[in-house]
């Protein structure tokens, strides 16, 4: 034992964390592992089997990732994995997506903690999906006020400001 009564290195076989019970039902592969086998008849004993599937069946689990995420697009992809040469592999061909779309969540998002920040220099901040549209909306509508061409690239030579991100998506084309 160190001076302060800590083990420095714990001993082979020592036990330093278990999941709490819940585990499963509380984290987000959990959520996820619940949705393939309500939807798509899948149950996986564990992360490992997860794992194995993932790998194994490429466009099975990118394919279900699409849906469990919802992720909307305005044009759909034709097939999951057009090419699985490596490197150059091709996801999703056919695709048309819009990132601050995507990034600024769904009218039923509003409420929802979009953004959780943690600095040693400024307080902690959440941000809700509603909250990160106003500001988007509030960036957005300086920047169109200047004339700066918003479905063209806006450089940006600050420093990035960890849940700031609302110029960023500020500067992206509109959803269409």
């Amino acid at each position: 034992l160190g001076s302060h009564g800590v083990r420095a290195v714990p001993e082979l076989g020592e036990v330093l964390w278990e999941p709490p019970a819940d585990a499963r039902e509380r984290c987000e592969v959990g959520r996820y592992l619940a949705w393939l086998k309500a939807t798509r008849g899948l149950d996986f004993a564990d992360y490992h089997d997860l794992h194995r599937w993932s790998v194994t069946d490429l466009a099975g689990f990118w394919g279900s990732l699409w849906d469990y995420f919802e992720i909307q697009a305005s044009e759909p992809y034709e097939r999951v994995l057009g090419s699985d040469a490596m490197p150059g592999a091709e996801w999703f061909p056919g695709a048309r997506l819009n990132y601050a779309a995507h990034m600024l969540g769904r009218e039923e998002d509003a409420d929802r903690v979009a953004i959780v920040a943690r600095s040693q220099s400024r307080e902690p901040l959440e941000l809700t999906f509603g909250d990160l549209r106003e500001q988007v909306a509030r960036a957005r509508a300086g920047l169109e006020r200047p004339g700066v061409p918003l479905a063209g690239a806006i450089f940006r030579c600050r420093p990035g400001v960890t849940g700031r991100p609302s110029p960023r998506l500020a500067g992206l084309p509109p959803a269409t």
